[in-house]
């Protein structure tokens, strides 16, 4: 188990049912122990433990990766410690994952509790993964591989004042709510459209809208063929290339005349809104006008003056529509980075809560790429004061400037006392 140079991989693989003489193949996920020098992956027993647990109880693909791969960083942190020497985990030197103690899970706890006090993971993120840790135990006990008997009627058995577990606290936790894509920003949103175009065309302008304008829901629906001032709407020689701007407007009678109900359609900074171009969002623009084109052609629209509807109804299309339409596509787009492997990035954005808010974060987040100044941003969201903005900045950008303000106050600071020397200097070079 713990021999140098190996470590535990997430591995997928295929399984093969025979029924009624006819063969079918099934994907699966599994542990694996890979060889760091020849690149060779070995099946692990450990593989048991997830058929048993997340694939015999009909779980998703994802459902066995996520646990894989929570299960493969702790077992990879066991091994580490033991090779570093670390006095509790020279047992497993020896005994391998038969030696394997609740002290050794509380000291992973404890080591991701601390990320967490420095904010580099969430509280709830350090208590899920113990739920898996406990699930493993669990299993290992059932199985009869750990000899330390493992019980929940007491709540955790990691939640001990023998162990010296340290838990980040629930009072901890960062914001509840994700409020931008992270350092692969660019990517992911080109991915999310991309998504979009496939699985609900009728709303990918809009999720551009949010994404390049920081556009809210109720603003996105809102939105009316002569709202798009530039390009002129009724022109087709431009699509946006080098300027978008939109006419941000509450048109309840306009567009949700008769609708009692305005919760979803309200607008709350009337502007004029300029969006970041680029050849994405004309070609989705353009692409947007031809489908509008043939719902015309099919005698569908039942508002001409609409810029989003809902084809089947013909109306103006409703925020809770609008909704409803993003998280299909969210949740296609958290499939597809599944599949494709991509377990960080699914990890992060599954982490915590995020809905069609999430584009104002990622409009402000552009504008820190392009060194914006928090009022020029505050400006360009529509915001009235600045500490808005700061709440949809990601971590890791708010860190940045926070040092980058630290820096500059330093920076201030000493060139003050250069110019003070300086003076002290030639005030004395003159006296003598």
């Amino acid at each position: 188990m713990l021999v140098t140079n190996y470590k535990f991989v997430v591995k997928e693989y295929n399984t093969y049912h025979y029924i009624n003489g006819k063969t079918f193949s099934e994907k699966a996920i599994g542990i694996g122990i890979k060889d760091e020098i020849t690149g060779k992956v070995f099946p692990s027993p450990l593989t048991n433990f997830i058929r048993g647990k997340y694939r015999s109880k009909s779980k998703s693909l994802s459902s066995q990766r996520n646990a894989a791969s929570e299960l493969t960083k702790f077992l990879n942190f066991v091994r580490e410690q033991t090779e570093n020497g670390n006095i509790e985990f020279q047992i497993l030197s020896t005994k391998g994952l038969f030696g394997l103690k609740r002290a050794h899970a509380a000291q992973y706890i404890t080591f991701l509790s601390l990320r967490a006090r420095q904010e580099e993971l969430s509280s709830e993120y350090v208590y899920r993964i113990e739920k898996y840790i406990l699930s493993f135990y669990l299993w290992l006990a059932a199985n009869h591989i750990i000899e330390e008997q493992i019980s929940v009627e007491e709540g955790s058995p990691f939640d001990d004042l023998e162990l010296g577990t340290i838990y980040p606290g629930r009072n901890e936790k960062l914001p509840e709510k994700l409020v931008d894509f992270g350092e692969n920003r660019n990517e992911l949103v080109e991915k999310f459209i991309k998504v979009a175009q496939d699985v609900s065309p009728d709303i990918v302008l809009g999720v551009c809208f949010q994404f390049f304008g920081g556009l809210r829901t109720g603003e996105v629906v809102n939105l009316t063929k002569d709202a798009i001032t530039s390009p002129y709407y009724w022109d087709d020689k431009g699509f946006g290339e080098n300027k978008f701007i939109l006419q941000v407007r509450e048109r309840h009678q306009q567009l949700f005349k008769g609708k009692n109900n305005l919760q979803h359609e309200g607008v709350k900074r009337p502007r004029n809104q300029a969006l970041l171009t680029n050849p994405l969002l004309s070609q989705v623009y353009k692409e947007h006008k031809l489908f509008l084109k043939r719902l015309e052609n099919r005698n569908i629209i039942k508002n001409n003056d609409a810029l989003f509807i809902t084809k089947r109804t013909g109306e103006a299309m409703s925020g809770k529509t609008y909704k409803e339409q993003f998280n299909k596509v969210k949740s296609m787009f958290l499939k597809s980075l599944s599949k494709e492997k991509r377990i960080d990035d699914y990890l992060f954005l599954t982490d915590k809560r995020w809905s069609t808010h999430i584009g104002r974060g990622i409009f402000t987040n552009f504008l820190l790429e392009m060194d914006a100044s928090i009022p020029e941003i505050a400006i360009a969201r529509g915001d009235k004061n600045l500490s808005s903005v700061m709440s949809y900045v990601e971590e890791k950008n708010a860190v940045k400037l926070t040092q980058e303000a630290i820096d500059d106050i330093r920076m201030a600071a000493e060139n003050q006392q250069a110019t003070i020397d300086k003076k002290i200097t030639a005030k004395f070079s003159l006296g003598d």
